[in-house]
């Protein structure tokens, strides 16, 4: 999804979608012993400083440290779909507990999955590993909300995503 605004504005951004990661981590990790973290996924520090030293020294770009920071969002909005999978009611713990410390829901501040998968299918592309696992999620996951015509294009997308090779 583009990202676009002044570059205050994506620095404002930046800086909150880091509060809504750093918040989300905390919450989903309390009194939670499992070094791996919702079943695999596991979220290390988002390095602020120096995301935006790298903007200083014009090595980034502001909307790219925002996209740095909404894909480590999407990792951690996957991760929850996989709690939800495996233990629901651990699912409905980490959301209360981000609800409590903020006073917002987790999918209004971090973007709601169903718009994302909307705005996938509009574009009509996945554009990396992240985009593709989050489709293949509502996929296994949600199909049922899903209408048929979704449901198709989802794997018609799936089915033609090639990873990029370095």
């Amino acid at each position: 999804m583009g990202t676009r605004g002044s570059h205050a504005e994506l620095l404002s951004e930046f800086h909150r979608l880091c509060d809504v990661f750093d918040c989300m981590d905390e919450c989903a990790y309390l009194g939670h012993d499992d070094p791996e973290r919702f079943g695999g996924h596991r979220f290390g520090p988002i390095e602020r400083q120096a995301a935006l030293a790298s903007v200083a020294t014009k090595t980034s770009t502001p909307a790219q440290i925002v996209s740095g920071v909404r894909e480590a969002l999407n990792d951690c909005s996957l991760g929850l779909l996989d709690v939800l999978r495996q233990n629901p009611m651990r699912f409905r713990t980490i959301l209360d507990s981000y609800r409590s410390q903020t006073g917002r829901d987790y999918f209004d501040d971090a973007g709601h999955p169903k718009k994302l998968l909307k705005a996938l299918l509009r574009r009509n592309k996945l554009n990396d590993e992240t985009e593709y696992r989050l489709l293949h999620a509502f996929l296994c996951d949600f199909s049922s909300s899903m209408t048929e015509a979704e449901r198709q294009k989802g794997d018609a997308l799936l089915a033609a995503y090639q990873p990029r090779t370095e």
